[in-house]
């Protein structure tokens, strides 16, 4: 895969978005499980749209990064229309969301080598970095 720069689409394909099942947030040893810790938050968050107004609670760019670290923890690609379904917001704000996360040098765009119209997305070495920062910072209790 070569690594490009980041240009927002002007549309992207739908796709679904499944959520992993859920995790344990202490793995063996007491040691913090970040894709149990991280899984719990984004069901956490998920759960607020069944009690709250929809788009009371947008945080297109956290939603955006739990998605990416969750599935860069279980070693999957994430293409820019799946992501923009995963923030939960119009894919037009999705996009510039993606270009703000790029800009701050939190993603990069990877072209896929088998499908010329498929760009993936992925968090950069400073936004895993991050990521697992937050996660140690919160622990199991998210």
């Amino acid at each position: 895969a070569r690594v490009m720069p980041f240009v927002p689409a002007s549309r992207a394909v739908a796709a679904s978005v499944a959520a992993p099942p859920a995790a344990e947030p202490v793995g063996e040893g007491g040691e913090p499980d970040s894709l149990g810790i991280l899984t719990a938050i984004r069901r956490k968050r998920a759960a607020r749209e069944k009690f709250f107004p929809k788009g009371l609670f947008e945080d297109p760019c956290w939603d955006m990064l739990l998605d990416l670290m969750i599935n860069h923890l279980q070693g999957r690609r994430i293409s820019v229309s799946s992501l923009c379904i995963a923030s939960g917001v119009a894919q037009t704000t999705a996009l510039r969301r993606i270009a703000d996360l790029y800009d701050r040098g939190l993603v990069r765009r990877i072209a896929d080598d088998k499908d010329g119209r498929r760009v993936f997305i992925e968090l950069t070495e400073e936004g895993v970095a991050a990521m697992k920062r937050y996660v140690e910072n919160v622990g199991p209790l998210g």
